[in-house]
């Protein structure tokens, strides 16, 4: 038997859960601005890496060995790549160096099977460090 109370509280329970769904929408809307923010279509990656003694040592004990970069486009209508950077390096440069690499994604659009064999980039891949501090560096 349904309560004088039962009514409101049932409106208060609704309104609860469309907040909860508005809340989820933001929180998805401002992934969506900060991926537009960041995903340039010049063939420009600006990586800030923030925390990076604490990455390193993260990479060091094979906690998180690797870190992706958000995506970015080689060109306008180029390919879609991030970056993935191991800390501790990968490979022949694992505990004495950073590794890099460069990884082609599946952009909107593309078909579900790429084949990669006939891939080609015709630009350059200059990956550069950035200081800091800039503008204590006279050569960044």
């Amino acid at each position: 038997m349904e309560t004088v109370a039962d009514g409101p509280r049932r409106i208060l329970e609704e309104k609860d859960a469309l907040i909860a769904q508005l809340e989820q929408r933001v929180v998805d809307l401002d992934l969506r601005c900060q991926f537009l923010e960041t995903a340039g279509h010049d063939g420009v990656l600006l990586w800030k890496i923030g925390g990076v003694e604490q990455r390193i040592g993260d990479a060091r004990e094979s906690r998180i060995p690797s870190l992706y970069s958000p995506p970015f486009y080689a060109g306008r209508y180029g390919y879609k790549l991030c970056a993935r950077v191991y800390l501790n390096g990968d490979g022949d440069g694992y505990g004495t160096h950073v590794s890099l690499f460069f990884v082609v994604m599946q952009a909107n659009g593309d078909a579900t099977a790429t084949c990669l064999s006939s891939w080609r980039h015709e630009g350059h891949l200059r990956p550069k460090i950035a200081p800091r501090e800039p503008e204590k560096s006279p050569h960044f």
